[in-house]
């Protein structure tokens, strides 16, 4: 049986934990990020400490056009759901006053368990690839400056804007 190919864009904390919970023996995981490592944005998060997530998710935290969306997405993979993952990554989690952190309070920390999780999982991951456009045939294309990925399906987990100081334009 032929393995699913699926294509990554975005080696963000996401993008990462996509790409890691994507992989299996039934699938080959490919990673593009533009940028020339993985995690860069990450290092930051928290004050350099990295705030994984919030023990309280209320309706009332979420603003915009659409809350409920954010809503439903945190329904669907809740904070408990993010402990589970680091966890078994091994990050010993602490709550702060109902901030997750790691136990270390080092993004740096994080951003290497995520690193040894792509590779563990077997995710080829490729630096310096700026995504140009996608398309959809009877399977995914993906156009970089620099070539043309293939794929059975992609994950868009190219982040935002919230810190264009570390080179992010989302």
């Amino acid at each position: 049986m032929k393995k699913k190919e699926i294509i990554v864009i975005g080696g963000g904390a996401s993008g990462m934990m996509a790409a890691i919970a994507a992989s299996s023996k039934d699938s080959e995981v490919l990673l593009l990020e533009q940028k020339d490592r993985v995690g860069k944005k990450l290092l930051s998060t928290g004050n350099g400490k990295c705030n994984l997530t919030n023990s309280y998710q209320g309706q009332e935290c979420y603003r915009g056009r659409h809350p409920e969306f954010a809503w439903e997405v945190f329904r669907q993979f809740s904070y408990e759901d993010t402990i589970a993952f680091f966890s078994k990554l091994g990050i010993y989690i602490k709550n702060k006053n109902q901030g997750i952190y790691p136990f270390s309070e080092q993004a740096s920390a994080v951003v290497d368990v995520l690193r040894m999780g792509l590779s563990e999982h077997g995710v080829r991951v490729h630096t310096g690839q700026k995504v140009l456009f996608i398309e959809k045939k009877k399977r995914f294309f993906v156009q970089t400056e620099k070539e043309r990925w293939e794929g059975d399906a992609v994950i868009l987990a190219s982040g935002g804007k919230a810190a264009p100081m570390t080179g992010s334009d989302g």
